[in-house]
């Protein structure tokens, strides 16, 4: 397993544990920017290093909701 705890989705890919742990909205929501908004390959690839890398900094620091993702977070 990576560092981006991953978790199953019911019939679809899977996600990362913040944002299971958002709810299936969210999941739906996140599951839906980066199959279907994004027609760009190597935009999609851009971001989802992006989330890749912001979520594990979330991981890293704790973080286990996406709500208590602050505009500035110290380590």
């Amino acid at each position: 397993m990576n560092d981006l705890s991953i978790i199953p989705f019911p019939s679809g890919p899977a996600l990362p544990a913040l944002i299971d742990a958002a709810g299936e909205r969210a999941a739906w929501r996140f599951v839906e920017f980066f199959s279907v908004n994004i027609h760009n390959p190597n935009t999609r690839a851009a971001y989802k290093q992006a989330a890749r890398s912001f979520l594990g900094c979330c991981q890293r620091n704790g973080i286990t909701r996406i709500e208590a993702v602050l505009p500035v977070h110290s380590r």
